[in-house]
């Protein structure tokens, strides 16, 4: 199953941050260390609502 990771959000599961990963194109999880969260399919989320904004990436 490929996998790539898309960024760093906010886990609206617990709230603590982690990485954004999409798996087999569809599936967002995020990852906290060792624990993945499943937080939905790409259809039915808003991953601008996830994804924690990059500031020095973002002023270049």
């Amino acid at each position: 199953m490929a996998s790539k990771a898309i960024g760093t959000g906010v886990c609206p599961r617990c709230g603590r941050p982690g990485t954004v990963v999409i798996k087999a194109g569809n599936y967002v999880y995020i990852k906290h260390g060792n624990t993945w969260h499943y937080i939905g399919t790409m259809d039915k989320i808003n991953l601008n609502k996830i994804l924690i904004k990059d500031e020095k990436n973002e002023r270049k």
